[in-house]
């Protein structure tokens, strides 16, 4: 059994082709999308079932929502993809997937000198990317 289903079967849903479709777009995109994105790639599927689905990944962890310029995106969750950050060049609206072990440290370190055990984070950057740069 894949994790997909696994993950919807132990939380009580069904393993259905619409649910499959939307992840498996998600699962081949290798940067966060929108909701309108899904739908213009998946015409077959229901509007309204696409935000649900969207919804009920949101719940069980399968897929996080994260901010790029003014839109909200929706990429796999840590289930299904490693823990990482974006960049976006605020000129083009591209954006880049990161990780970097020195990050992460020094975010826990920094949650302890506050006296917290950090259990999950979101960075996102936003700046000019050289390309962009260069045309001005």
């Amino acid at each position: 059994m894949h994790l997909l289903e696994a993950t919807l079967k132990s939380n009580g849903y069904s393993h259905s082709l619409p649910r499959q479709r939307i992840f498996t777009l998600l699962n081949s995109s290798h940067l966060p999308v929108t909701a309108v994105e899904i739908s213009l790639l998946l015409p077959a599927i229901n509007k309204a079932t696409i935000y649900r689905t969207i919804g009920l990944f949101e719940q069980l962890g399968i897929v996080t929502r994260t901010w790029q310029g003014k839109h909200l995106k929706i990429e796999l969750g840590e289930l299904f993809r490693p823990h990482h950050h974006h960049i976006t060049c605020t000129a083009c609206n591209i954006s880049k997937t990161f990780d970097h072990q020195g990050l992460e440290n020094a975010l826990s370190k920094l949650a302890l000198q506050y006296g917290y055990t950090l259990s999950d984070h979101t960075v996102e950057l936003h700046g000019t990317c050289k390309k962009c740069r260069k045309n001005c």
